[in-house]
């Protein structure tokens, strides 16, 4: 299992330019309502997630609600499920429901300052990847 988190800055959002125009292009409401300067960290999300991915990836984007990241790979024919309190359900409860080790990709994208329960919140995703 592997975890990629790091301090993405000016530089990023240059390298990653490319990548934030087709969010504008492809889902420009949802894009619209980002700020425009944090759009860096969908695409670089996107980006690492197409790195791991295969045709036959099974993907879990937590904390899915306006997730430009996840609707780009979803444009890409990738199977993205989406779990969120304001869609559905919080990871927690969703990892109640579903077997351990079902996600080849998880995906997170600015979520965890929205969480109760960080730890927890991280744990839950372990539970759901695939060793």
């Amino acid at each position: 299992m592997m975890m990629i988190n790091r301090i993405l800055t000016d530089q990023d959002r240059e390298l990653y330019a490319p990548t934030i125009k087709l969010m504008y292009e492809f889902v420009p409401e949802m894009t619209g309502n980002k700020i425009a300067s944090a759009l860096v960290q969908q695409a670089f999300v996107y980006e690492t997630a197409l790195l791991f991915a295969n045709e036959h990836s099974m993907f879990l984007s937590a904390g899915s609600y306006q997730d430009t990241a996840a609707e780009l790979l979803r444009f890409n024919g990738y199977a993205v499920y989406d779990v969120d309190p304001v869609i559905n359900c919080d990871l927690h409860t969703f990892k109640n429901r579903v077997p351990d080790d079902t996600y080849d990709i998880i995906i997170s994208t600015s979520v965890l300052e929205h969480t109760t329960n960080d730890e927890e919140f991280i744990a839950d995703i372990c539970h759901l990847l695939v060793p």
